[in-house]
């Protein structure tokens, strides 16, 4: 027993490491210790690689340089995945896929989203500090009031949301603005994304300066994503905040949730959309599904197709394009179609078709289940209204490719799944603390029996 607890009370194997070897499964910061060790290794015999450099000679500077640089990203994800597995793995994969073609343009796209998943983790931590204790646990879902984060953060969107309202409206006062009411954010859908996006936090007397603001956007997919993030909030903010008993909060809703009251709720919408545009919107509509069919015909395999190029579309659509792809593709493709014409923009118009198109069913398997995972947080927290407002518009635009945008979502899906990501760590410690004890005993158990043999074999060398 005291020959095991030596070995690991003086540095050789610690209890983590214990449980986690009978467990067979790498800690994230032993992947990133590996990931460093194999840059300070493998680095120098990386300059033969090519990727994208145009020369041998640009490679020997370039190719360490991006390499070292997927390196620097991967070591990120891993401390992201110490707060958050599937979001680690998420920007893992993004970082792997983009550091196989060695391309500029699509590390940095990598980049982008491993920064944000940065943010994600940061504030997941953060939450977690500040709401030690709050929550509560009610037949299995996870309440929380409205002020359960620091009150100043739900203050603070509430006071850019009504911020930027204030901006468009004064834009709109320019007889040359009347027609293009972007907010700071140069688009008009990205002014709608916000507002529906920080419409959660807004008071209740508030919300008509909220239409106003989506009015003036004239977004339709900002008006249904406001919809729905002031459905949830009817729903569960009256129990947040207090003002009502979770009883009444149940039926509340019951009523909202019935399936008639959404049909009129949506078909208002849809109307009250529609009449915001001048019910003009079949333009738009038809460029945005002539961009999602040139994506959708560049993964799928065509039926006079040969095997190697069925092949190649079916790796494609599992493994995507690479981060940042799109970017670099549409444009080729918009000149072959020659239908769109120059005027179509890079941006796709459809988060999740352009992450298929990108990180292939693997991004999407690995961003579905986080989303699986945290549902009940992003439909029980007005933060998470907040998200599932952003996740509804991006259905039709492209606000996570916005970084005005993509910051105030990552903070606020940070603020929403909080509470997951401290059970999650919580039961991981668990798990690697009884690994750790059951090594120990079986440790302990090896030295025992390696004792009584010795003690035997000394008695029977004393006969």
């Amino acid at each position: 027993m005291d020959e095991g607890r030596r070995t690991i009370d003086d540095g050789r194997l610690t209890t983590d490491e214990t449980g986690l070897r009978s467990s067979l499964v790498p800690r994230p910061s032993s992947l990133a210790n590996a990931i460093a060790i194999a840059l300070a290794v493998g680095l120098p015999w990386t300059t033969f690689l090519l990727g994208w450099a145009p020369s041998g000679q640009a490679a020997i500077q370039g190719t360490p340089m991006l390499l070292f640089l997927c390196g620097g990203l991967a070591i990120v994800c891993c401390w992201v995945a110490e707060t958050d597995k599937l979001l680690g793995l998420f920007g893992l994969w993004m970082v792997v896929r983009a550091g196989v073609t060695l391309g500029p343009p699509l590390i940095e796209s990598a980049m982008y989203v491993v920064m944000g998943i940065a943010i994600i983790a940061a504030v997941q931590r953060w939450t977690r500090e500040c709401t030690r204790d709050e929550g509560t646990r009610d037949e299995g879902r996870i309440v929380h009031r409205l002020f359960v984060y620091r009150p100043s953060v739900p203050v603070l969107f509430a006071a850019a949301g009504a911020a930027q309202i204030a901006y468009a409206a004064l834009q709109w006062t320019h007889p040359l603005n009347r027609w293009w009411v972007a907010g700071t954010f140069g688009n008009p859908g990205m002014l709608g994304a916000y507002l529906a996006m920080t419409v959660a936090f807004a008071p209740w007397w508030a919300v008509p300066f909220w239409a106003l603001g989506l009015w003036l956007s004239k977004s339709v997919a900002a008006v249904i994503a406001a919809g729905v993030a002031l459905a949830l909030r009817v729903a569960l903010g009256r129990v947040n905040d207090g003002r009502c008993t979770r009883d009444e909060g149940r039926r509340l809703s019951s009523i909202v949730y019935r399936p008639s009251s959404l049909l009129v709720a949506a078909a208002l919408v849809a109307f009250a959309a529609l009449w915001m545009r001048g019910f003009d919107v079949w333009n738009s509509v038809a460029t945005r599904l002539e961009g999602h069919s040139m994506a959708l015909g560049a993964l799928l395999p065509a039926a006079d197709m040969d095997v190697s190029s069925i092949v190649s579309r079916l790796s494609s659509l599992v493994f995507g394009y690479g981060p940042g792809s799109w970017a670099i593709l549409a444009e080729p493709m918009t000149r072959y179609s020659g239908s769109i014409g120059p005027g179509y923009e890079i941006p796709m118009h459809c988060e999740p078709l352009q992450l298929l198109f990108e990180g292939g069913f693997i991004a999407v398997a690995l961003a579905g289940a986080w989303i699986w995972i945290h549902r009940r947080e992003l439909v029980g927290t007005l933060a998470g209204a907040g998200v599932v407002a952003v996740l509804v518009d991006s259905l039709w635009s492209f606000p996570f490719h916005v970084a005005t945008i993509a910051a105030s979502a990552c903070v606020l899906m940070g603020m929403a799944t909080a509470t997951t990501s401290r059970q999650q760590a919580a039961g991981s410690r668990k798990i690697q603390q009884a690994a750790g004890s059951r090594q120990r005993a079986e440790i302990g158990a090896v030295c025992q029996l390696q004792a009584a043999s010795c003690q035997l074999a000394s008695e029977r060398s004393d006969r």
